[in-house]
């Protein structure tokens, strides 16, 4: 998946997502309510990945007694997807151009495709929509984002 970047827009109190992939509308508006959910069901698929790769652990390595906990795991994963980001967060105070051009996402599902995989969609109101496949680093990293987002626009 290509760099994502996410640019509050003050006027409209939205959020343009855009993707960078290669498909017919890449760019979408998020409306603030939309952003929420995403970043709590983001946290959450991080949270479940990770205590899932340690149940594994656990399991194939019943007899090491290093017990790493769920919080410090995500800590560690954290860190190193934002070591290893290409995205970026800015702030725009002035109107977007060409607003009307942008889908707006009236709706998002999350899935998880594998351990290693986790698939975002957006939707909007015809039925139509993207679907982008995120690698656990890049989970982690749009959650980020998504929490800088809400810092920033002051939501």
């Amino acid at each position: 998946m290509s760099a994502l970047e996410i640019t509050y827009d003050s006027r409209q109190d939205r959020v343009l997502l855009k993707t960078g992939l290669d498909v017919t509308q890449p760019d979408w508006w998020i409306t603030r309510r939309i952003a929420k959910s995403i970043l709590v069901q983001l946290g959450a698929s991080v949270q479940a990945q990770i205590e899932t790769q340690q149940l594994i652990e656990r399991l194939t390595h019943a007899d090491d007694s290093q017990d790493v906990g769920v919080s410090e795991a995500v800590n560690d994963a954290e860190k190193r997807a934002v070591e290893n980001s290409q995205t970026r967060l800015s702030r725009n105070n002035e109107c977007i151009s060409q607003v009307d051009t942008y889908p707006l996402a009236i709706k998002h599902v999350l899935e998880v495709q594998s351990s290693e995989m986790t698939r975002l969609s957006l939707i909007q109101e015809n039925g139509t929509g993207i679907a982008m496949d995120l690698p656990q680093a890049g989970v982690i990293r749009i959650k980020q984002m998504f929490m800088q987002l809400f810092e920033q626009a002051h939501w």
